[in-house]
């Protein structure tokens, strides 16, 4: 995982329109309050967004938002290749893409959003996205991950690489068909 995201805006008499540029990284977003509306730059169509939305990198602006009320969302933003990696997800699928994250990830999403909403503390979000993120990591006990400054295999435990704000980096090796991998 890259970092955790949350915004917060309370706009009663006014509008924001918010373009969204291309990017390369992809997330999952959980939207609280007021939803915002998604227009198409171009023209085809108006959406709102679903409660907890898996969202693709974007290789060109596609949309703007447009935000009125009390917009609150919090977004775990992953490495690239990350979101793929820990969900299994064939990459070209979600590019360009969005869509609702329980539909695709399971369940567990709607689970996760109820649990998110309960606290608007963004330090209490960021500790129950950890928990429920680290339960996702395979635990590796009998896999030899490989000794980078030995080039030596050994056991280990695995765990995930979180980037918390401020950034304290936990690093490990999970392991993957044909080898060894970071998240």
């Amino acid at each position: 995982m890259r970092k955790y995201v949350h915004v917060e805006s309370s706009l009663a008499d006014s509008v924001l329109f918010w373009p969204i540029p291309a990017r390369s990284v992809t997330c999952i977003e959980f939207t609280f309050g007021d939803p915002y509306r998604i227009h198409h730059a171009d023209g085809s169509g108006l959406e709102i967004p679903y409660p907890s939305t898996l969202i693709g990198a974007k290789t060109c602006q596609r949309i703007r938002l447009e935000l009125h009320g009390h917009v609150e969302t919090f977004v775990i933003l992953f490495q690239p290749t990350g979101l793929q990696r820990l969900f299994s997800l064939p990459g070209g699928v979600i590019v360009n893409e969005h869509y609702e994250a329980d539909m695709v990830l399971g369940p567990a999403m709607a689970h996760l959003w109820l649990q998110l909403g309960e606290t608007k503390s963004f330090a209490e979000r960021i500790v129950i996205a950890d928990a429920f993120l680290a339960a996702l990591i395979p635990r590796v006990d009998d896999a030899p991950c490989v000794d980078a400054a030995g080039n030596r295999s050994f056991r280990t435990r695995a765990v995930c690489e979180f980037w918390i704000l401020p950034a304290t980096p936990v690093s490990a090796c999970v392991s993957s068909s044909g080898g060894s991998t970071m998240i």
